[in-house]
């Protein structure tokens, strides 16, 4: 028990002591048979206990904040079987409306994207706000039959149709709302048609992010089509495999990104060699799937006006001014090698500490993960000859909060040289300028020379 604790139960007399029961481990793709077998793993926990006890048996302990809560149970059982994605998603947007419900205070205007904020919506109206209702879609009833006559049409069976409770829940808040914005004119008929007034529907048509996406010269003369989306029947993909077919261009090249749906395999196998997929991943870069594209579409959507639209990472800030004898730069597929046999010669250095990826296929993985809007791996490079001297990771970065954790390992053969110091000023100056963080943490262990 720690010191605080002992002194504030110090007049406590205990007359009992209930234990829980043994705690449960689940997992995907690793059986846990004994304690060892956590060594490396990321395990999620629910207490500072259980992340302690976690830590000891070397794995990497992960904490869900209460925010986090609906979203891990709308993702994590439907990955494990226990319910479907859709019930997840249901169950994510009730708990998540219920808890902006009582946080949110009393206010004139309440905004929410349809579908999670009934509950916030009938509250507001008590105190007499206005209430407008974010809707990314066409009329719940006139997108239903749409997608039942697709499916009677493709042959397929109609997965994409929302479930009963979802699409009432749906057909409520837009009751309660004082304004509905929609992203067109189309989208807005469609409410017109179910008996919605003209003036309580806006269309609000989506944009660019012109800090991502600029205009960049084609320098191959490839005429490229990136879809970027769940690739389902519901997306219009069918359509766009049809035209691409038909126009049958013969320097062009068609790349979809994202999960495919069970349903729609069949469909797909028809266009076989029409397109290049490339599966889901956590953060879709543009820029790392090609350098240059001709058309960029997106939900069905074409979101670009003009052609040749390149996607960046936020670029990292001067370095040059401080005279360092390091760099930073991110990590790429050419640096595999180079990486690996870093890891390779420094295992006796990371020892319990850390375990960076170690194999080809790790590194492939860490490259994607490095690209997540919610991570950033950036290498620390000596001047001038661009060896790799370490790697430093900003995990678990928060927008909203501007926050962020750090971790760090360093090449053995140039430990101790002060290099991975100079880095440290360079990737503070990323972290507090570049990404305007306000808070960065580490987790220090005591044992951890280094």
């Amino acid at each position: 028990m720690r010191r605080k604790d002992r002194d504030e139960l110090k007049d406590v007399k205990p007359l009992a002591v209930w234990a829980f029961g043994g705690g449960v481990l689940f997992t995907k793709d690793v059986v846990l048979k004994k304690p060892e077998d956590c060594k490396g793993l990321k395990l999620r926990a629910s207490n500072r206990q259980t992340n302690d006890a976690f830590a000891m048996l070397g794995a990497q302990p992960l904490s869900i904040p209460p925010p986090g809560v609906p979203e891990a149970l709308a993702k994590v059982p439907p990955k494990l079987g226990f319910y479907s994605m859709e019930r997840g998603y249901y169950l994510n947007n009730y708990l998540f409306d219920y808890l902006a419900s009582r946080s949110i205070p009393e206010s004139n205007v309440i905004h929410f994207v349809n579908s999670i904020g009934l509950i916030t919506a009938r509250r507001s109206k008590r105190w007499g706000a206005k209430v407008i209702c974010d809707s990314r879609q066409e009329h719940p009833l006139f997108h239903e039959d749409v997608l039942k006559d697709e499916a009677a049409r493709l042959g397929v069976v109609a997965t994409c149709i929302q479930n009963l409770s979802y699409r009432d829940k749906m057909l409520r808040e837009f009751e309660l709302a004082d304004h509905i914005v929609v992203p067109s004119e189309h989208a807005k008929r469609t409410f017109l048609e179910r008996g919605f007034h003209l003036d309580k529907v806006h269309v609000l048509n989506y944009g660019v992010e012109s800090d991502l996406f600029y205009p960049n010269r084609n320098t191959d003369g490839v005429f490229r089509v990136l879809y970027v989306g769940q690739i389902t029947y519901r997306k219009g993909i069918q359509y766009l495999l049809e035209a691409f077919t038909k126009l049958n261009l013969s320097n062009a090249e068609l790349k979809l990104v994202g999960a495919i749906d069970p349903g729609f395999r069949p469909i797909l196998a028809r266009y076989e060699g029409r397109f290049t997929h490339v599966p889901q991943l956590a953060r879709v870069d543009l820029h790392w799937l090609v350098d240059v594209v001709s058309a960029i579409l997106r939900i069905g959507w074409i979101v670009i006006g003009q052609t040749n639209i390149k996607c960046v990472d936020r670029p990292l800030p001067p370095q040059n001014d401080l005279e360092l004898g390091v760099f930073l730069r991110r990590p790429g597929e050419d640096d595999r090698d180079e990486f690996l046999a870093m890891v390779q010669a420094s295992r006796h250095l990371y020892a319990q500490w850390i375990h960076p990826p170690a194999r080809a296929r790790d590194y492939e993985a860490f490259l994607v993960r490095s690209r997540h809007r919610a991570v950033a791996s950036l290498l620390v490079c000596r001047q001038p000859d661009g060896l790799i001297v370490g790697v430093f990771n900003l995990n678990e970065i928060s927008p909203r909060l501007r926050t962020a954790f750090c971790s760090y390992y360093v090449h053995a053969g140039f430990a101790g040289q002060g290099l991975m110091t100079e880095g440290l000023q360079l990737l503070l100056r990323h972290a507090f300028v570049g990404l305007q963080l306000q808070v960065l943490g580490a987790s220090i262990q005591p044992g951890n020379l280094a």
